[in-house]
């Protein structure tokens, strides 16, 4: 189903103030301006709506450049269910509304939802080629009788938040500094297969996840994580990289589930990143590899007794 076809299947029973994009990751940022929109819908009477892109619009404008995401679609709605909107609208972002122009493209809003009010941060644009700024869609407000609400980004340590910024973190193994931004530990998630078993021969034996080649995996190094398994977090030192020591020539994602002996083959588990602990390192031997990885394990340990400690205190 094409976006305009998507678009008039919409059953929003009453007036909603919304707001569009792709919201990937659902970080600080956009949990301020949800709140407004929130807000704002409440003040005049509205109910809330997110009309969120399945797919990022550079990949059908621009179709040469890769796009990963920090998240499915499925923790995508979720997240923006539980910071309070009352509806989440996904519809795909194709050729033909690249091409609308956004007076066009608000009318067609106007006849599949009956909204009176807009939010946005004040770099939004819509539209053919982004025609649609801030000030374009103030003035066609005028003219389509709806209320427009911007709303300034969320700004931590000098660094304003957003999708990009939170990637950025991501790329270059600042976790710490993307769940900061996001609000809440950054995950990944995959289903366990088969590995060569060096870990199992060092004494650790991993979990390897393959995951979707869309998703964003943090820098290589070795991680303080926390794996969901059955329900649970557990403790889990996490190797992202492609096992220099080894020779190894792909990126593979490993989990040593701290004090876990059972078989994971062919389970979904989910990882939660938190630090970034130590580089990729080409060991002279096996055994010094996994002397290192005791070491890891330890940290591991005691980083979690103090991350522990530090919520109980707050």
């Amino acid at each position: 189903m094409n976006a305009l076809d998507e678009l008039t299947k919409f059953q929003v029973p009453d007036p909603v103030f919304i707001t569009v994009g792709v919201f990937d990751g659902v970080h600080k940022g956009h949990g301020r301006l949800i709140k407004k929109l929130v807000e704002a819908g409440s003040l005049a009477g509205c109910t809330s709506a997110v009309l969120t892109f399945r797919n990022n619009p550079i990949s059908v404008v621009t179709p040469d450049i890769k796009i990963s995401y920090l998240c499915s679609l499925e923790d995508r709605v979720e997240y923006l269910k539980q910071a309070g909107v009352d509806y989440v609208l996904p519809i795909n972002f194709d050729y033909e509304l690249s091409l609308m122009r956004p007076y066009e493209f608000l009318t067609l809003l106007r006849r599949s939802l009956n909204f009176k009010g807009m939010v946005m941060g004040p770099n939004f644009a819509l539209g053919h080629k982004r025609e649609g700024t801030v000030e374009v869609l103030k003035t066609l407000a005028n003219e389509l009788k709806f209320q427009v609400e911007v709303v300034e980004p969320v700004a931590i340590g000098g660094i304003t938040v957003s999708s990009t910024s939170v990637r950025e973190a991501l790329f270059v193994g600042k976790v710490d500094m993307a769940n900061k931004m996001l609000g809440r530990d950054y995950k990944i998630s995959g289903s366990v297969v088969k590995g060569k078993g060096w870990g199992r021969a060092l004494g650790f034996p991993t979990a390897n996840l393959a995951v979707s080649t869309h998703q964003i995996i943090p820098k290589d190094g070795v991680y303080v994580t926390l794996a969901g398994i059955n329900g649970e977090w557990v403790p889990a030192a996490t190797s992202v990289g492609s096992r220099p020591t080894f020779n190894g020539n792909t990126r593979e994602v490993e989990v040593h589930v701290i004090n876990f002996y059972g078989d994971l083959y062919g389970e979904i588990i989910e990882v939660k990143f938190l630090e970034r602990i130590r580089d990729q390192i080409k060991f002279e031997s096996s055994n010094a590899l996994s002397n290192q990885i005791e070491v890891d394990v330890d940290i591991v340990k005691s980083k979690l007794n103090e991350l522990e400690l530090k919520r109980k205190c707050n």
